[in-house]
């Protein structure tokens, strides 16, 4: 997801407006997924400090209020009201402070590659066939991956990849990885497959070097992309992310 998209699942959870599955599923990323985690803990901070801030404000506009209310009704006697302008809600202005506070992030990270906009796969598909006595744990694997549900993908695909040697496994094994904030085992195994010679060979670096871009690794990123090759399927946006960086 975009980070305009997590930070309106972030005010949505924070003011109560999600179902129930809505709030679990959302609470599952937070636990998966740091990145996601760290802008939550951000964002929930600042709308706390901001809240608090202008709930006193608040109150302090309702005791000059209440002191208006006596003023007008001494004045009144003398023919003689004072006439004051009344302060705008609240929550306007926390609706106003907040959405200022996500434009100024949004346009800060515009200038930093972010790894959201670069990682791009396949859903996964794996062979399935009726005499396969893992079939059953493939389709496991397929349906969580494809859900985004990166914990579940992970543990069946280092079932299946124990089983066998799956290039293709072993693969979304990383991706897996790299989504659950498991940097290491997820560079081993791209390691293991860019050293190789499947078709995986060059997905595996490009990927490595995103997972060193999700961790904000910039110089071991460029290693990488500079050694994807010209025929790779990942070569132009190698190039865009070299030229980004």
């Amino acid at each position: 997801m975009s980070q305009e998209e997590n930070y309106i699942l972030i005010e949505s959870y924070i003011q109560g407006d999600m179902e129930a599955s809505e709030r679990k599923a959302f609470e599952e990323r937070l636990n998966t997924e740091p990145e996601l985690a760290e802008q939550y803990q951000v964002y929930e901070e600042t709308w706390k400090s901001l809240k608090s801030s202008i709930q006193r404000e608040a109150h302090e506009s309702e005791l000059k209020n209440s002191l208006q209310l006596a003023s007008q009704a001494y004045f009144a006697k003398a023919g003689d009201t004072p006439v004051l302008k009344p302060k705008r809600p609240w929550y306007l202005a926390v609706a106003a402070v907040v959405a200022l506070l996500v434009a100024v992030v949004y346009v800060f990270n515009m200038g930093s590659p972010q790894y959201s906009d670069y990682a791009q796969y396949d859903a996964l598909s794996l062979s399935l066939r009726s005499d396969d006595p893992d079939a059953a744990l493939r389709k496991k694997a397929e349906t969580a991956f494809n859900a985004g549900d990166y914990t579940a993908s992970a543990n069946y695909l280092k079932q299946i990849s124990d089983k066998n040697d799956s290039v293709k496994a072993l693969f979304y094994l990383a991706l897996s990885y790299i989504e659950t904030g498991d940097y290491q085992l997820a560079n081993t195994l791209l390691t293991e497959l860019q050293n190789g010679t499947s078709v995986y060979k060059h997905r595996a670096t490009w990927f490595r070097a995103l997972c060193y871009l999700k961790q904000n690794k910039m110089d071991e990123c460029k290693q990488l992309l500079e050694q994807i090759p010209v025929e790779a399927q990942d070569y132009q946006q190698a190039q865009d992310l070299l030229e980004a960086m």
